[in-house]
């Protein structure tokens, strides 16, 4: 609602001028930051699809330059930072997928058309496969960085597709434990407020946080992030900071995605901390204090 009546402007068109001019002073009365008139439907409908591509065009193009950083021994999100103190960049944040009912289906709307049309909308394909394939490569990466064996248990924190919000659709949480569940992993999902709106046997869900996590040698965290810690056979505290959410655990590993929240603060000398893109407040380290 917020968004609706304090943020955007409202994009509005009508079958004709009538309709138009009736929708117009509707949201006028609602909408602080005005209201913006199209000259058709179909004009309406392509700005509102081309903003969700425009979205999953730069996030895959973020992922993919996160990739290189990563490889390069580079932190992206101080060059993201500076990037964008110029007007004319604006690059996304990386993250472990793409999910909701916008984002990942209007590019297939608008490339199946071109292709009907004999438009080969490259840029907009290339992209959608690029986030598509994200999830597998994060868990691939967790897997690989923490030295998981099958049987261990994994707790996802956080269902929803991003942070605040109580829907699951087309979340990357799923992809994340599908795949994890084909490994041979013991998958437990937690979300504080979302709950699946699917059945299905890739996890355990449970809405009880110490449940998920107490029993664990391994956490992912995608409420605003995607962390992975397996733990340690030295009995050391270590907390974690989502959110606001605390969780005490006993990792020696932590593997981050996104981190968008505070920092986690880690007291123990056993950790290692490997970061597919770094916050720019949390470094590679053996020591304490991660802050």
């Amino acid at each position: 609602m917020q968004d609706l009546e304090e943020n955007y402007p409202k994009i509005v068109a009508g079958l004709e001028r009538k309709s138009l001019d009736n929708v117009a002073l509707l949201y006028s009365r609602v909408v602080r930051r005005g209201v913006i008139r199209m000259s058709s439907l179909e004009a309406a409908e392509a700005e509102k699809l081309f903003e969700g591509i425009y979205r999953d065009v730069n996030i895959a193009l973020a992922n993919q330059l996160a990739s290189f950083c990563e490889k390069a021994g580079l932190d992206y999100w101080e060059i993201m930072n500076a990037a964008n103190s110029q007007p004319y960049c604006d690059l996304h944040r990386p993250g472990s997928g793409v999910g909701g009912a916008c984002i990942p289906v209007y590019p297939v709307f608008i490339s199946n058309m071109a292709d009907d049309m004999g438009i080969n909308l490259s840029i907009v394909k290339v992209a959608r496969e690029e986030n598509e394939s994200q999830p597998r490569e994060v868990a691939e990466s967790a897997i690989k960085f923490s030295s998981a064996s099958k049987g261990d248990k994994i707790a996802i924190l956080g269902l929803a597709f991003r942070g605040d919000v109580s829907d699951d659709r087309l979340s990357p949480t799923y992809s994340i434990a599908s795949y994890l569940k084909e490994e041979g992993f013991n998958v437990w999902v937690h979300d504080p407020i979302c709950k699946p709106s699917k059945t299905t046997n890739d996890f355990t869900f449970t809405p009880n946080l110490k449940e998920s996590t107490g029993l664990g040698r391994l956490v992912a965290s995608s409420l605003k992030s995607l962390t992975i810690g397996a733990r340690s056979s030295v009995e050391k505290r270590t907390v974690f900071a989502f959110k606001g959410l605390f969780l005490t655990i006993h990792p020696h590993f932590v593997f981050n995605v996104l981190l968008t929240s505070d920092p986690c603060t880690c007291n123990t000398s056993n950790l290692r901390f490997s970061l597919l893109t770094k916050h720019p407040e949390v470094h590679n380290s053996h020591g304490t204090n991660l802050r």
